[in-house]
């Protein structure tokens, strides 16, 4: 089975051409499986999968971004979440 470009992962294609064969993945563990599905090994180092690293936005960035954002009222928030809170718990 031909890997697809853009794809995170692709399920390999282990089948012996018979529906009645057994399963080639069925003696692996689960971490196994998921090193079989996402190309990885225990070379590699990785235990887990991880997006990659964004580059930080400039202070310029950030401030425009926050420059539409309404001010907020700390009493009246507390009143919403402890009129919504049960105050018993």
């Amino acid at each position: 089975m031909a890997k697809e470009t853009g794809s995170r992962y692709h399920l390999p294609d282990l089948s012996a051409g018979c529906a009645d064969a057994d399963d080639p993945l069925e003696s692996r563990s689960w971490p196994e499986r998921r090193d079989v599905i996402y190309e990885e090994d225990e070379a590699s180092g990785e235990d887990e999968t991880r997006p990659p690293p964004r580059k930080p936005l400039d202070r310029e960035t950030l401030l425009a971004l926050w420059k539409d954002v309404p001010p907020m009222d700390p009493d009246a928030l507390r009143r919403d979440v402890d009129s919504a809170v049960d105050q018993s718990l």
